[in-house]
C-alpha cells in the first residue's frame, strides 16, 4: 500500500494554493479545464458528423478508467478538506468527462462497431458479444494500469501528475489515426489547434501545473519536454491541415462549401 501521508501532502498543498485570492492559478486552471472540455466537444462533434472521431477507442477506455477513478478519490478527499472548491470541482469535472467517455464508447459500439473495432479484431468485430468482451477486458486492464500507477506515485493525491500525463496522451495518442486517415474524415484542424494550446498550457511557466505545484514541475527538464510536445502538436496540426477540406453541402442554399 502507498504511504497515505504522501497523498495527503499533495492534497494539503493543493487546497492551500487553490485559494480565491490566487487569481493567476485559478485563471490557469480555468484555461486548462476549458481546453480539456473543448477536446471532447470536438471528438463528439466529429463522431456525430463523420461517424468517427479523432481519438481511437482505447483512449476513451483509458480516460474513462482515469477520470472515473479520480472523480471518486478526489470526491472522497474533498469531504476531508471541507469540500474545498478545487477538490470538489475537479471531482465533478472528472465525473462529467466520464459520462462523455461512456457516450463515445457506447456510440462506437452501437453505430460504428466494424469501423472502430475491425483494425484490432478483424472479422470478429461483426460480433457484438466479441466486441463487448474485448471492451470489458481492455477497460478492466485500463483500470488496473491507472490504479497500479497511482499506487506507485504515492496515492490518489497525485492529481497533478496524472493530469499532466493525460494531457500528453491526448497530444500523442491520436498520431497513428491522423497518419492512417489520409483525409479529414473524423479529424479537424480545430481539434489540433486545441491540442497545441493543451501542450502550451500544460508545460508553460504560467500554466496550472507549475503554478499549482512548483516543487514538482518547475524544473528545466519539464520545460524542455514541453517544447518537444509543442513541436509535436504543431507537426500533427500540419498533417491534418495538409489534407483536403471536407465538402459540406448547405442544404438551405444548395451551395457547396468547405468545412473543417
Amino acid at each position: 500500500m502507498f504511504d497515505s501521508s504522501v497523498s495527503e501532502l499533495y492534497y494539503k498543498a493543493l487546497t492551500e494554493r487553490f485559494a480565491l485570492d490566487n487569481t493567476p492559478l485559478l485563471a490557469a486552471a480555468g484555461a486548462s479545464f476549458v481546453i480539456g472540455y473543448l477536446q471532447y466537444v470536438y471528438a463528439i462533434r466529429l463522431m456525430l458528423s463523420d461517424g468517427r472521431g479523432p481519438m481511437p477507442l482505447w483512449m476513451h477506455l483509458f480516460y474513462l478508467a482515469h477520470d472515473s477513478s479520480f472523480s471518486y478519490t478526489i470526491g472522497s478527499a474533498a469531504g476531508r478538506y471541507s469540500n474545498h472548491l478545487y477538490l470538489r470541482g475537479t471531482s465533478i469535472a472528472y465525473g462529467i468527462w466520464s459520462f462523455l467517455e461512456i457516450y463515445c464508447i457506447y456510440y462506437a459500439i452501437r453505430y460504428h462497431r466494424q469501423l472502430e473495432f475491425s483494425p484490432a479484431m478483424g472479422n470478429h468485430s461483426t460480433s457484438l458479444g466479441a466486441v463487448l468482451r474485448y471492451t470489458f477486458f481492455l477497460l478492466t486492464a485500463m483500470y488496473c494500469i491507472v490504479n497500479l500507477m497511482v499506487e506507485l506515485m504515492g496515492g490518489p493525491g497525485c492529481i497533478m501528475h496524472w493530469g499532466c500525463l493525460t494531457n500528453v496522451l491526448m497530444i500523442v495518442g491520436p498520431t497513428h489515426e491522423f497518419l492512417r486517415r489520409g483525409s479529414r474524415d473524423g479529424l479537424a484542424v480545430g481539434f489540433c489547434v486545441v491540442n497545441v494550446f493543451c501542450a502550451i498550457f500544460t508545460f508553460a511557466p504560467f500554466g496550472m501545473w507549475v503554478r499549482g505545484m512548483p516543487e514538482v514541475f518547475d524544473k528545466t527538464v519539464f520545460y524542455w519536454i514541453g517544447c518537444v510536445f509543442v513541436v509535436y502538436s504543431l507537426w500533427l496540426l500540419t498533417i491534418v491541415a495538409s489534407y483536403p477540406p471536407k465538402p459540406n453541402k448547405d442544404t438551405r442554399s444548395g451551395k457547396s462549401t468547405k468545412a473543417d
